[in-house]
């Protein structure tokens, strides 16, 4: 069945929707290039020169350039149908239902496995060559891609992580917790060195304050937190309220100390810190001219 599934980098975000892939500069509410896809789109990955696009059984790379032809590969199912994506150079990764991370070369494209356990791999984030895998019996890889092996593996916790944040400079990643707590680690150790507990209901998503110092979680409850890393406390006093009638949250980002983002399937929502106004940027109905 197909679902809403977005990837951001850096400024640039790419929503997928009942076949229809866009990418959007954060906050503009045209998208700067517009593409169909047949099949049930299942993840994406974007870079400079293309958008990668996996459906059930097939992976589409989409050239961001007018006139340069699609590419399309058949994916290596035995490990299951795809759950993500993620692209570092011309290595291209694939997450899988069952536990394989499959990778290949651009633009060889010869598959390999990389078994990393049997449950579904459901979240990935990357920060250089590096990256941090979880899976839903809660298991977390970090990787290294260079080439693609296991260097340190660790527990997340009950149900896995939904979302990931890294440090500016790598010193801990977070991650919103299926088990309700928004967690930070050492990705050299595996050590857990911060928990958060503030949301009724499990976090979602998780986003870094650009220095470092904070950071912010959206759950589904509804509501944003706060924490002072530094402190290592959360302002539970006073959270924050996502906007009236938005539904399916698909990202958040905290782009200065003055703005916070979400993105969501019908636009994006800025809020001003620390008042906590919102404001809408709903996504316009007209579509540029497909560059199929």
């Amino acid at each position: 069945m197909s679902r809403t599934c977005c990837t951001v980098v850096g400024e640039e975000v790419v929503v997928a929707t009942e076949g229809r892939v866009q990418l959007y500069r954060w906050g503009e509410t045209r998208p700067r290039w517009s593409q169909r896809v047949k099949g049930d789109i299942q993840a994406l990955a974007l870079t400079q020169s293309a958008v990668y696009v996996a459906t059930d059984t097939a992976l589409h790379r989409l050239p961001r350039r007018p006139f340069e032809p699609t590419q399309r590969y058949d994916l290596p199912l035995r490990t299951g149908a795809p759950t993500r994506l993620f692209v570092h150079k011309s290595q291209i990764g694939l997450l899988t239902e069952r536990g394989g991370l499959w990778h290949a070369t651009y633009p060889e494209m010869r598959w390999q496995l990389l078994e990393l356990g049997n449950a579904s791999l459901t979240s990935v984030s990357l920060w250089k060559s590096q990256a941090v895998v979880a899976d839903l019996a809660g298991q977390v890889y970090r990787l290294e891609l260079e080439p693609v092996r296991v260097v340190q593996r660790w527990a997340g916790g009950l149900g896995g992580v939904h979302d990931w944040a890294w440090h500016p400079a790598g010193r801990w990643v977070a991650g919103a917790c299926a088990d309700g707590l928004i967690k930070l680690w050492s990705p050299e150790t595996g050590k857990l060195v911060q928990a958060f507990a503030s949301h009724r209901l499990p976090p979602l998503l998780v986003a870094v304050h650009p220095e470092g110092s904070q950071l912010v979680s959206y759950g589904m409850d509804g509501l944003l937190f706060i924490y002072d890393v530094t402190q290592g406390r959360a302002r539970l006093d006073a959270p924050l309220r996502a906007p009236d009638g938005v539904a399916e949250v698909l990202a958040l980002r905290w782009e200065s100390a003055q703005r916070l983002w979400l993105l969501a399937g019908s636009g994006f929502y800025a809020c001003a810190l620390p008042e906590g106004r919102w404001r809408a940027q709903v996504f316009q109905s007209e579509r540029p001219k497909s560059t199929e």
